[in-house]
């Protein structure tokens, strides 16, 4: 922001008490156009860059071609058109019904973009835990001889130990970083829990997290921790993307236990292959999926904004690269359409700061925001909504029904559904994979111990060699030092 710019804001700010209620509604629905007016052009920006860059990576790239699910390659191609048709709609003279009829087909697009997804994150988790598992016996034939000579020292694992704790100490004001750190070694630790205390471990953290949060937050985020614990429960899963699902499958079925070093690392081959492989489609449909979002952005402000007529000049450059595919072209627009965001999002942050101080002086007076100023906040909203969906979630995750905050009671009964859902699963799996599922959702969950020392008491009980073997200590002892090591580097 300019000094001139912030001279004249802080002056119109310092006289905001002075206004009438009318007056200074009117100031909150300009403010509010504006912002729209914005999110609409960085939308509009940010479809002229992307799909630019998928026309180019479906022309230059075989994956869609090298896809042997027939059907969901003619979905993902379908969908790709009517994204591409609908960007070229927006710049004509549509009428309501029209625009209305494009958004609802938006919509249930977006809902199959979200099933493919979904059945595409659960062969990323069970993929993900077969890796794992092939991992610990890798580690077991690998550390035979890696550590046959060494021994854990009680020193060293106390040392180990102090370490974590003074990363942790040295990080308790960055909460997001002190979580990523307590998760990250769960991960790595051998899983020394048992079954009755685990269960007690996620119903206490999960009641303590989510106390007070909206109903349909919590439904989701529960389902959510079922498919992380078996992503065989993910829509669709075995249904669509049937290679996937006959792959997962067979290496599934393999014993790893009975392969030599040679076997094991040339079957990880193939998990790492077949994982960037699931990789790339998610990646494609979750990109077109965030398309989708930017044209419902577009086309529901366009009902309530002007266009910006400055941008039919990019378009038209669009529209040549989308003919032609001209690579040069198609650098000329990213450049643009990067630099346009950016200059936008730091526009659209001064603007924020305004409303937000408009708003306060609302609040503060008796009955102020009536029906109408209610619904153009809830419009933007919504637009919000969309516009931050950067992770493509399902639609019951962004609009939940129910906002209102969870009854104890209900919360308990969610929390027991999950623990009798992981209990009846774990039943027909072995020792190894039941830790390594168990092991995961622990580390899932945000800050599953009491404090630091309950923490730090559990990393020494997994390290006991009276529990773990000589070779599974020193591994994760080496796996742990390295990444404390790393993340010591990062800052």
């Amino acid at each position: 922001m300019s000094q001139r710019n912030q001279d004249r804001d802080n002056l119109e700010i310092s006289k905001l008490g002075q206004l009438t209620d009318e007056q200074l509604r009117n100031k909150i629905i300009d403010i509010n156009n504006a912002q729209l007016s914005k999110i609409r052009d960085m939308s509009y920006y940010y479809l002229i860059g992307e799909s630019g860059k998928l026309i180019q990576f479906i022309n230059d790239d075989k994956f869609l071609n090298e896809l042997k699910s027939l059907e969901q390659r003619e979905i993902l191609i379908k969908v790709f058109d009517i994204i591409i048709n609908s960007f070229k709609k927006f710049h004509t003279n549509m009428t309501r019904q029209e625009r209305d009829k494009e958004i609802e087909q938006l919509l249930d697009i977006r809902k199959e973009l979200c099933s493919l997804s979904s059945a595409i994150h659960g062969y990323e988790i069970e993929l993900s835990y077969i890796k794992e598992l092939l991992d610990h016996y890798t580690m077991k034939v690998v550390g035979k001889e890696e550590y046959r000579y060494a021994r854990a020292d009680n020193k060293e694992i106390t040392l180990l130990i102090n370490k974590v704790g003074e990363t942790l100490d040295n990080n308790t004001t960055d909460h997001f970083l002190f979580i990523n750190i307590v998760s990250n070694i769960l991960n790595i630790l051998p899983f020394r829990m048992s079954k009755s205390k685990y269960f007690d471990v996620v119903k206490t953290t999960l009641i303590r997290n989510f106390n007070y949060y909206p109903v349909g937050l919590v439904e989701n985020q529960i389902e959510e921790y079922k498919i992380l614990f078996d992503g065989s429960l993910g829509g669709n899963y075995g249904i669509i993307f049937i290679d996937y699902f006959t792959s997962i499958q067979r290496l599934k079925n393999i014993n790893f236990a009975e392969l030599t070093l040679d076997e094991l690392e040339n079957t990880a081959k193939n998990i790492i292959d077949l994982s960037l492989n699931i990789n790339k489609v998610r990646m494609f449909i979750n990109s077109l999926g965030l398309l989708v979002n930017r044209l419902i952005v577009i086309h529901l402000i366009k009902e309530k904004n002007t266009f910006n007529s400055n941008n039919e000049d990019v378009f038209s450059i669009w529209e040549k690269y989308e003919a032609k595919k001209d690579k040069d072209l198609l650098i000329s627009l990213t450049e643009s359409s990067n630099k346009k965001l950016i200059e936008m999002e730091r526009q659209l942050l001064d603007d924020i700061k305004y409303f937000e101080t408009l708003n306060e002086e609302g609040i503060k007076r008796a009955e102020f925001f009536g029906e109408t100023l209610n619904k153009e906040m809830l419009f933007t909203r919504d637009i919000l909504a969309y516009y931050n969906d950067v992770e493509f979630t399902k639609y019951e995750i962004l609009f939940p029904e129910n906002n209102e905050p969870i009854d104890g009671d209900y919360l308990e009964q969610l929390v027991d559904n999950l623990i009798q859902y992981i209990n009846r699963s774990i039943v027909t799996m072995d020792n190894i994979e039941r830790k390594t599922r168990m092991r995961r959702l622990l580390s899932i969950l945000e800050l599953p111990f009491v404090n630091i020392e309950e923490f730090l008491s559990y990393i020494e009980y997994s390290l006991d060699e009276r529990m773990v073997s000589k070779e599974e200590i020193l591994f994760t002892m080496d796996a742990i030092n390295y990444w404390l090591d790393g993340l010591k580097e990062e800052k």
